[in-house]
């Protein structure tokens, strides 16, 4: 409708084991879409793909269609979670005004049609967003993303109609009560293999919010490891909360490496600078583990994947200070770089490797292992 703006769309392709391009489709509609993950359901046979979407659609089709329309693709199975106001609008039809929602779509691997496509976010925030997509073993899908949504809806799961705010819900698990609408939260949501929201919650300090600024460059992560745990990584600008709001996601934990203080900022005062935080959550979703993890200075998170008893996590650092180590290994020498490049104001990788079944350390002098 604008020939001076360039939309981005998502897409999603396959390739054989020669390298051959065997399938691509667009995943867009009329505004500015883009995917930031998918995964392979090996339990359920699926492809799922999460990403944001500023296209609009506002109708609720239970049957998904087998080809393209102009409008973003959204279908829902019976009983399935659905969203499909785009940011709670009803009137949507200029791309240009529109905030985005995160979407998450489900291909069946065997004819690669649609399972279930759905908005999923908040009406009251402008930019959401899912960010990554993990399985476990009984085909529940969890997701992370963020929101800007100034306040929570009622407790049930699932779409909430003209009560559209960001909803809290799930009986037993982790619970984050803060709001801060003027800064982005990250959260968590569960699936179960039928698409019912069955967990929501958002991660959030009470004081500065994550990403508010710098929220493409360090988008939160998931991993799951081969006892169906899920490990939630990003950045924070939250300084501690440990004395003022106990209930606070950053809490000090004595069997796991427990950073409790901001590394850039040691108060409940919030700071410009942002660190890595770790989230173990169980498979009954109550939180096992948490920790602030950067030096003194910009530190933001990549990547994080599980591998056997142990967690691996990259990121960058603006820290010349920032936390190494490496362990030692009979008849080997593990790689380890200590002096830093960011005294000229860049930015290092960094990796880090996390055995969550020991002791590793604690306070701000041992980071790794």
């Amino acid at each position: 409708s604008n020939s001076t703006l360039l939309y981005q769309d998502a897409y999603v392709a396959r390739f054989d084991a020669d390298m051959h391009l065997t399938w691509l489709t667009a995943l867009a509609g009329p505004g500015d879409d883009r995917a930031y993950a998918l995964r392979v359901d090996n339990v359920m046979d699926r492809l799922i793909v999460v990403g944001k979407t500023a296209s609009k659609n506002n109708e609720s089709v239970a049957e998904c269609p087998p080809s393209g329309q102009y409008d973003f693709p959204l279908c829902y199975p019976t009983n399935s979670y659905r969203q499909y106001l785009l940011n709670g609008s009803s009137n949507c039809d200029d791309p240009t005004a529109c905030g985005t929602d995160g979407f998450v779509t489900v291909f069946n691997l065997g004819d690669l049609h649609i399972l279930y496509s759905s908005y999923f976010g908040s009406g009251g925030g402008t930019l959401d967003a899912l960010t990554d997509v993990v399985t476990d073993e009984s085909g529940n899908i969890f997701m992370v993303g963020w929101d800007n949504d100034g306040a929570y809806a009622n407790n049930v799961c699932g779409w909430g109609g003209m009560d559209y705010h960001f909803v809290s819900c799930g009986s037993g698990g982790y619970m984050d009560p803060n709001i801060d609408g003027g800064y982005y939260s990250h959260f968590i949501a569960r699936l179960n293999n039928m698409f019912e929201e069955t967990w929501a919650t958002r991660i959030a300090g009470n004081q500065h919010q994550y990403g508010a600024l710098m929220y493409e460059l360090s988008r939160p992560r998931l991993a799951m490891d081969y006892a169906d745990n899920v490990y939630m990584y990003g950045s924070t600008a939250s300084g501690s909360v440990i004395g003022d709001d106990p209930i606070a996601p950053f809490v000090a934990n004595g069997s796991y490496y427990s950073n409790e203080g901001h590394a850039d900022f040691p108060s409940t005062y919030p700071s410009s600078a942002y660190d890595t935080y770790l989230l173990k959550f169980d498979p009954t979703t109550h939180l096992a583990l948490s920790t602030i993890f950067g030096g003194p200075g910009q530190d933001y998170a990549a990547g994080i994947t599980a591998l056997g008893d142990r967690i691996y996590v990259s990121g960058a650092t603006g820290s010349q200070l920032f936390p190494t180590n490496a362990p030692t290994i009979s008849g080997a020498t593990p790689y380890l770089v200590t002096t830093p490049s960011t005294a000229t104001g860049d930015l290092d990788a960094f990796m880090a490797q996390l055995g969550f079944e020991i002791i590793i350390g604690s306070g701000r002098t041992l980071a790794s292992r």
